[in-house]
Parts: structure tokens; sequence; C-alpha cells
């Protein structure tokens, strides 16, 4: 289910505090998909960290952080673990759904295996 929030881009970049400085805020974007899809290796290639990856299922069980700049903007990638579906039926799923859910991230990009794709 998508929604429109009413903000723009230039909106989400920036807060206004009552003291009328303004601080650049950070982004946050939630990577999410099926296990072993390449979402810790997409992150690493994006941010430049080193966060494990491995070729099978279930290698990121919890949600993982990594923070970069980019044209002077903060944004901060969520490596979320691998699910095939937000009805949860195992604890990775449950941490992914729920993060989706309840943090309300800026931004989600669901990664997919085009090699893997269910028709």
């Amino acid at each position: 289910m998508m929604h429109d929030t009413g903000y723009t881009i230039q909106d989400t970049q920036n807060v206004h505090h009552a003291s009328g400085i303004m601080h650049q805020r950070t982004i946050t974007v939630a990577v999410a998909g099926n296990p072993n899809s390449g979402k810790s290796t997409l992150i690493n290639a994006i941010a430049g960290t080193r966060l494990y990856v491995g070729n099978w299922p279930g290698v990121t069980v919890e949600k993982k952080e990594a923070m970069f700049e980019h044209e002077g903007r903060k944004i901060k990638l969520v490596d979320l673990p691998g699910t095939y579906s937000l009805s949860p039926y195992t604890q990775e799923e449950i941490i992914a759904r729920d993060y989706l859910v309840h943090e309300k991230p800026d931004v989600i990009v669901n990664v997919v295996d085009a090699t893997n794709l269910d028709t």
C-alpha cells in the first residue's frame, strides 16, 4: 500500500527547528528483498562498506546500517533480512516487516534477482 505524504524531495532534505536554524536531515533508505538477492552486496557497493555477504539464504538475520554522504546529503542504508513475504513466518521476516511498517523509512528499495523471477 502506498500513500502520498504531500512532501517533496526538497522538503525531506532539511528540517527547520524552532530556533530558526536549518539542519540537514538524514535520508533513510530501507533495502528489502528475497534472501540471497544481493541486498548486502548493493549496500557495500553504494556505501563502500563491508557488510558480510554469502552465497546462501539467511546471511543477514538482523538489520544492519551503513551511513554515507552523497553531494552533501547524509544517507542511511538499512540492510533488512531477506523475506519472501510481508506476512511473517520467521524471525527474520518479522524484523523486516516491523521495520518497514513501524520505522517508516523515507525510501524502500526492493532488490530482486532477475535470474530468479517467479512467473
